[in-house]
């Protein structure tokens, strides 16, 4: 909770997400650099090229025997490492950016000189912390019952392809193939989960930056609430009428031809034509014979 004596600023909205990134070889320590960069590759060989490789492999040369379950589980994993090197790819060449922001963060921290703005920034970074531990809960939970689901059952969690090691000779051989899978995929998945958290740390700062410049004085943003909801209502409905009569049109399409109209007179028959002709054009309003008047407009307004 805020403590006006040990307020967090800004740049501490990333602290566990730096713990993630150093824990994966992204974030050079002061000390020791060349150790890091020897542990840094060994990780990234590990998870990025091994991973995609070897359930690659797996699945060409084990795809016959996979139960349902297996092929699924086998299936996904393999979508998500393909697409993942480039995800860590493209952070790490443009983590100049990060770096960059965090600089920033710091700098803008300056210009909250109130005890309520300072207070408000720690809330926001206390924000973003938790959104990170709950990520990470998500994604270990996921791996942790994968693994335990499979042990039980006696058959590897992921079917990873592993040169040194077949775990169909022993028990041993077994835990030892599970258990390489299992720590393989705690890196995986947080680096999956650092690639997707990013984002939404950002966007959870970016929020807080919008409450500070205009909602920093509660009357002022009540009077911005009362103004948007004043918008919406003299905008929306309309809009979301237009929509109601384009989906009742091409409703009317089906309504026509589903009619009784093979046992139906000759001057029906050609009314229902006349009118499937013209109903299957869609009916659009526009505003000037330019915009779309329609939900989706009135959304991006």
């Amino acid at each position: 909770k805020p403590n006006p004596t040990n307020l967090l600023t800004s740049p501490d909205s990333i602290r566990y997400f730096e713990y993630g990134m150093f824990c994966m070889g992204w974030h050079t320590p002061a000390t020791h650099k060349i150790i890091y960069y020897i542990a840094s590759c060994l990780i990234f060989a590990w998870c990025v090229v091994y991973l995609p490789i070897g359930i690659s492999i797996s699945f060409q040369k084990d795809i016959n025997t996979f139960t349902p379950n297996e092929l699924l589980t086998v299936m996904q994993l393999f979508f998500n490492s393909v697409g993942m090197p480039f995800k860590v790819l493209f952070f790490n060449v443009y983590i100049s950016g990060f770096y960059k922001a965090k600089k920033l963060l710091s700098e803008m921290d300056k210009r909250c000189t109130t005890l309520e703005e300072r207070v408000e920034v720690h809330r926001g970074v206390v924000r973003c912390n938790k959104a990170y531990l709950i990520y990470q809960f998500i994604y270990t939970a996921y791996t942790i019952s994968t693994f335990l689901s499979a042990a039980l059952s006696g058959k590897l969690p992921w079917r990873i392809y592993n040169p040194f090691v077949d775990w169909r000779e022993s028990r041993s051989s077994f835990w030892k193939a599970a258990l390489n899978e299992t720590a393989l995929m705690l890196f995986a998945v947080t680096q999956t989960l650092m690639s997707d958290l990013y984002p939404l740390l950002y966007g959870l700062i970016l929020v807080l930056m919008i409450n500070l410049l205009f909602f920093s004085d509660i009357w002022t943003g009540l009077a911005t609430v009362a103004y948007i909801n004043g918008l919406m209502v003299q905008t929306f409905p309309f809009c979301f009428v237009c929509d109601l009569l384009k989906t009742d049109c091409e409703l009317l399409v089906s309504a026509i031809f589903h009619s009784n109209w093979i046992h139906s007179s000759g001057s029906y028959k050609s009314s229902l034509i006349y009118f499937l002709k013209n109903a299957q054009k869609s009916i659009a309003f526009t505003a000037g014979s330019i915009f779309p008047i329609s939900t989706g407009s009135n959304i991006k307004v």
